[in-house]
Order: structure tokens, then sequence, then C-alpha cells
């Protein structure tokens, strides 16, 4: 399985936040002692690194394989993510083990070989974070006495670290130690908030803020109750969407369901949401593509048989093992680690993607491996269940690393074919386009400070994310060509693909997504499609 990850792990282009994280290790090399006061140009100009959401442990360990390996920097990078998709395995398969799973192989290959953990596979935090929140609940779970305890605690400090969704578990290891009654153990919760009051003071020294303190929350700057609660009530349709796309398995288990009068209900509303989402996709989405209302409509309905898989087997499994007196039950764990990370991402992200989702997938997954339903599953229904899961994963992800392979490609041939000496190539947009277009020599467009001038080349990309231009420059820019990367068959299940010319808002996109799009699609447009131009009037 680490083997079948590594296929698409080690050779992965730079992609999608990949590049800021790469910026922000740049600038820890430049001034390790104030990493958040560089600037990175990662919206409409060059900002303070400390506006972006993420702590910086992570990026520390990037500035240290650039400082070492400068020559193969990403094929080393990679390299060290692979280590956190190996952790992340086997925690996973200690786990299933830990907790008596039947089938403990095949329940890590529903996690790890599937359409959630593949493609996540690039330079980002996804992958490392949920490979110590595994690490952590293994910890609770495995280990008795004080050794588990030390262990979760500083497990969870590196993961605060790593993504300030992992506060949710300081309270998680809060509650396990009064359960246990050792109010001794509680000085335990000292080195996780320990941990956030040093990094809280470091970016004192560094920039004079508190980084976790500044950190936006989309729903609070909503007037009105009934507006927030409706947009955490959308954001949790959302989660489903995304939860169904990369849970190809849950239609195995209708028959189990079928079996019982609360499984029927069950198996019955399933398609019943597909149907209406369809229908409401139809209606008030004028001009989508119709693989894309039925994608949405079968994703919701999938993720809803998902949640309602662990559900049933959160109230009706039986405990692999008796939990000694006052220690949280394994699946209780499971349901507050499942629940905790839904809700923070639902409530304070400002936008939902299938990475948010990978966090709460392995606790959904052992849940309902620990139920009855799974009990019900035929040889030959696990046989399809591990087969579905490693076609989506492999399909998507080979189609999400020839995605991100257009920019290491495209960028040094733009520049050879329209940037002759003497002439100034501009490039506009971000993610793996930034980092390649730089290393090709091209210019990155900064709305604030960047000067066009008569005779200059602007190369934009119609798929990533990009700063808009400033007023006035737009007017001066001539059309040269329009050069599409076309798509093959082996990349027509996307993870990322714009349906509508220059419409980003209509993206679909597994990297985040609305109600305007789904979490991957099936399409024959351009993977990307890049567009030249002349400036031709002076200022």
């Amino acid at each position: 399985m680490w083997f079948f990850a590594a296929v698409f792990e080690l050779t992965k282009a730079t992609y999608i936040d990949d590049t800021a994280h790469l910026e922000i290790a740049r600038a820890i090399l430049a001034n390790p002692w104030h990493p958040m006061s560089g600037l990175v140009n990662w919206a409409d100009t060059a900002a303070p690194i400390h506006v972006l959401n993420q702590p910086h442990l992570l990026f520390y360990l990037i500035a240290a394989t650039m400082k070492l390996v400068p020559g193969h920097l990403e094929l080393a990078l990679h390299a060290v993510w692979l280590l956190f998709s190996g952790l992340a395995i086997a925690m996973f398969f200690g786990l299933a083990r830990r907790l008596e799973v039947a089938r403990p192989l095949t329940w890590t290959a529903i996690f790890c070989l599937g359409p959630a953990f593949i493609p996540s596979q690039n330079l980002m935090v996804d992958i490392p974070l949920v490979a110590l929140w595994l690490a952590f609940f293994y910890a609770l779970i495995t280990f008795e006495g004080w050794g588990g305890l030390v262990a979760a605690a500083v497990l969870v400090g590196a993961a605060c670290l790593v993504k300030y969704s992992s506060l949710v578990l300081i309270p998680i290891l809060g509650v396990v130690v009064t359960r246990l009654r050792r109010l001794s153990a509680l000085a335990l919760l000292l080195v996780p908030i320990g941990v956030l009051a040093a990094w809280s003071l470091f970016n004192w020294w560094d920039y004079g803020g508190i980084h976790i303190l500044e950190r936006p929350i989309a729903t609070t700057a909503m007037p009105g109750l009934l507006r927030r609660l409706g947009v955490i009530g959308a954001r949790a349709g959302l989660w489903l969407v995304a939860l169904g796309a990369v849970c190809p398995f849950a239609a195995v288990f209708v028959g189990p369901l079928w079996r019982t009068r609360g499984g029927r209900g069950v198996a019955i509303a399933a398609p019943t949401i597909a149907v209406g989402a369809f229908a409401v996709g139809r209606l008030a989405l004028s001009g989508e593509p119709i693989i894309q209302s039925i994608l949405r409509g079968v994703f919701l309905a999938n993720g809803v048989l998902v949640a309602a898989l662990a559900i049933r087997a959160r109230d009706r499994g039986a405990e692999a093992r008796q939990p000694q007196t006052g220690h949280p039950s394994p699946a209780g764990l499971l349901a507050v680690w499942a629940l905790g990370a839904a809700l923070f991402i639902v409530v304070l992200s400002p936008f939902i993607a299938v990475r948010h989702v990978l966090l709460s997938l392995p606790a959904i997954l052992l849940l309902i491996a620990r139920g009855p339903d799974a009990l019900a599953v035929s040889h030959r229904g696990w046989a399809l269940v591990v087969a579905s899961t490693a076609l989506f994963g492999g399909v998507l992800g080979a189609s999400d690393a020839r995605l991100a392979a257009v920019y290491r490609q495209e960028a040094p041939e733009l520049a050879a074919r329209f940037c002759p000496a003497g002439v100034r190539c501009v490039a506009i947009g971000h993610w793996g386009w930034q980092w390649y277009a730089e290393q090709a020599g091209l210019l990155i467009y900064d709305r604030a400070r960047t000067e066009l001038l008569a005779g200059d080349r602007v190369i934009i990309s119609e798929l990533v994310g990009r700063e808009p231009l400033a007023p006035g420059d737009a007017a001066r820019l001539r059309l040269l060509a329009e050069i599409d990367v076309p798509a093959t068959i082996s990349s027509w299940f996307r993870t990322m693909a714009t349906e509508k010319s220059g419409a980003q808002g209509n993206r679909s996109g597994g990297y985040y997504y609305f109600w305007t799009s789904v979490p991957w699609t099936v399409t024959t447009r351009p993977l990307d499609r890049f567009f030249v131009y002349e400036v031709t009037t002076p200022l």
C-alpha cells in the first residue's frame, strides 16, 4: 500500500499551496528568527507571511531540506512527505488491529488507496497532519498508563504547529485525562498549551502579533445569527458532498442496511436525496454541465449514506475490548474525533475541500468497520469495495498528477516560445504555475507593484487562482495566442477543472469548491488554457 502511494507521490510536481509553502521556507532560510515578517505574493500583491493561515513547523522542515538538498529539492521533499504517508498507513493499520476490527488490511486499503488520500499527497500539510492525528489516537487507545498520555500530549503540541485545526485535540486529551481520574495528569495539558504559548511569543518577537488569534473565521463576519446558522448548514452539506465523493464503496452496504428497519430508511433516503440534489442543480444553476449535476446528487447521497453507517455503528456496534474503569470507549473516541474535525472545518474554514474531510475519514472508517453492517458484507462485496476504492484513487491520483505536471512542462516551453532575448515576460496566476514560471525566468505579476511596459508579454493561466489586473492594465493587452493543453482519456476524471471559459467561480475541484462546483468531475475540456498577450501602449 505504501508503494502504491509512493508511485503518485515521489515525482509529483509542485502544485496548489505547495508554492506558498516553498516561498515561506525561502523566507525562513533568509531570516529564521523573523519568518512571518517576510513577504509572499499569494493574493493580489506581496503581503506579510503572517496573513496566511498555517503555523510553521513543517515549513521549517521544508527549509531544512532546501538547505541540505538544494539540487534535487522536489524529489527530496516528496521523499520526506512519503515518510508521513507511511506513518499514516502504519498508524491506521495499528489502530484497526488494536480495535480488533475484522479485515484490518482491507480497511487500511480503503483508507490509503482511495480518492481522499492518493491525490492529497502534495507538499501541503494534510497528509502529515492526518498522520499525527492517527498517532495521537493510537497513543490514547493503545498505550496504558503515563506513556500513552505523554506521547499523546507531545503529538498534540506538534499537530497544533502543523495546522490549527488540531486545537480540537486538546479538549479530547483533557476529557480522557479527567475520565481516568488522574488529576495530576491534567498537567500534561501544559505540553500543548505551552507549545502554543511559546509559538505565540515567537510570533510577537517576529512581527508584533499573535498568529493564532488573527485567523479569520468566515461565519463570524456575517450579520445575523440565522444567516450564520444557514451558512454553517450549507457548509455541512458541502462536507457531506466531499465525504461521498471519496467513499465509492458505500453502495456495497445497501444490502446489509436493507435487513433492518432503520437501515431501509437510510437506503431509501439516499437515492431520494440524489434525485432532489440533481433537480435543484438543474433548476438553480442554469448552464451547468449535466454530469456535474449528477455527480453532486450522487456525492451528497453517498455522503449521507456513509455518515449514517458511522452513526449506526456508533450506536449499535460492540466494543472491541472492554475499556478500563473510567476509560473512554474506543467508539466514543472515534466519534469525537470524526465530529470534532468536521465541526472545526464546517464552522471555521473559509471553504470545504477533500483534504478537510481526510482528517475525519480514518475515524469514520473505523467506526463503520466495528459496526454490524460491516460484518454482513460478503467476500465478493469486500473485493468490490477494495477494487472500486483503488480504482478511483488511482485514476484521480494519476489525473491530479498529470494536471500538476502541466505547469512544470508548459512554463519553460511558453518562455522559450514567447519570451525571446530582450523581451520581458510576466506571469499571472499562483499555485504551481507561479513556481515554475518564476523558475523559467518570468516575472510574477504583483497588482500593486508591477508596472507593465509597452512590449512586455503577459501569460495568464485560465485554471489557477490569480490576482486581477490593475485598473487600466487589461485595456492595454493584445491577444497573441491561446494555447490549450489537451486532456487525454486518463485525465477525464478531474480533481480541478474550469467548466466555463474564464469562470473561476464555476471551477470544480477537490482543493476547494462550493455549491456551484463538485469535488471532482468528468470532463474532456483542456487541462488548462494559457493566454499570451502583448502590452501595446505605454502608460
